[in-house]
């Protein structure tokens, strides 16, 4: 057991020395690389620099931890070699499983740790990563919809709107469709704002107009309403763009974009 925890806190040192120095290159080439253009055409500060930095850490230890579980089992394998560590415990009857097995639980240990930053880092700092460089940084609106957000399907309801102020929350020019089993209009209801009330899924649509229609498509009725509390599918933080890329996602995140995807 103490042969165990002593190869197994070489690799680590290893380990952790090649993460900070791979860390310390990444950023280096990602800083020499921006000097050229990106520096010059958006000037940032020391501040808006540091922080973008900083953000940036917990993707790059993820992606580091795969080639520095490798450099670390060599090189911790080459140093007892050279030693003659190795045949002194193959002398006292250890086989390579057992040599190895130290090697072993430390990958286990980094891939255990690789996915517990990549689910519950990596997504709130790449979030703050990317508003430093887009809007900090380049300047550019922080009240951008996200891609596709004007129309949304919810099993047989198409829904739409003509515009979205994420700041106050309040919706215009919504649009309901209502479909039959052949994908005909049943009925179709259009709403001049939506207020989003902090609950849920819930919105209040006010100055409406319900348009009803007969089997063969002809308009059999029309209603108008002041205000009513309805359910939509479009929660704000859905609504506004999405900066981060799929790698940057927590698998939750992943699950509910794909559903939506299919859904949709």
């Amino acid at each position: 057991m103490i042969l165990f925890f002593y190869i197994l806190k070489d690799y680590l040192k290893y380990v952790i020395g090649t993460i900070i120095l791979s860390v310390f290159l990444f950023n280096l080439f990602d800083f020499l690389h921006k000097t050229t253009k990106y520096f010059s055409r958006y000037d940032p500060s020391f501040e808006q620099l540091t922080k973008f930095y900083l953000y940036k850490i917990p993707m790059q230890v993820v992606q580091a931890m795969p080639i520095a579980s490798l450099l670390a089992s060599v090189i911790c394998m080459i140093l007892l070699n050279r030693s003659n560590e190795i045949t002194a415990m193959r002398a006292a009857g250890m086989g390579p499983i057992r040599i190895g097995s130290s090697l072993i639980a430390g990958g286990l240990l980094l891939s255990f740790l690789s996915l517990g930053i990549n689910e519950y880092l990596v997504p709130i700092f790449a979030t703050k990563m990317h508003y430093v460089q887009q809007v900090e940084i380049e300047g550019r609106p922080d009240d951008a919809l996200a891609e596709g957000a004007r129309w949304v399907r919810d099993d047989r309801r198409m829904i739409s709107f003509r515009d979205y102020n994420p700041i106050t929350r309040v919706m215009t020019g919504i649009k309901i469709v209502e479909l039959g089993n052949d994908f005909r209009p049943e009925k179709t209801r259009m709403a001049a704002v939506g207020k989003y009330l902090d609950r849920g899924e819930q919105w209040l649509l006010e100055d409406i107009r319900d348009f009803y229609f007969r089997a063969n498509g002809d308009l059999d009725r029309r209603d108008e309403h002041a205000s009513i509390i309805i359910d939509l599918p479009l929660e704000p933080k859905k609504l506004k763009k999405e900066r981060r890329a799929e790698n940057e996602l927590a698998m939750g995140e992943l699950r509910e974009l794909i559903s939506r995807g299919e859904q949709a």
